[in-house]
């Protein structure tokens, strides 16, 4: 997996990110679990998880906090707003 700098900060993320949108809606709880945990095996750091995509935000967030804590801070969750 390749990764870059993240902006003007620090952070270096997967060039490859996977997008939330599909869990919980089209994946139960266990498979976005698999899921997650895959890209994470895989090397991914990045996460999309817009507020548009419903449930699949929430999804992360179950993740994160399942054991092992350890993936806790493994992983940079980004999110956009639709305005109205």
């Amino acid at each position: 997996m390749q990764y870059r700098r993240l902006g003007q900060s620090d952070l270096r993320v997967s060039m490859l990110g996977l997008g939330a949108s599909g869990l919980g809606t089209r994946a139960d709880l266990h498979e976005s679990h698999r899921i997650l945990n895959r890209a994470r095996d895989a090397g991914m750091t990045l996460i999309d998880t817009a507020n548009v995509y419903g449930p699949g935000g929430l999804r992360v967030g179950d993740w994160h906090l399942a054991p092992p804590a350890s993936r806790r801070g493994d992983h940079c969750d980004q999110s956009g707003a639709t305005g109205g």
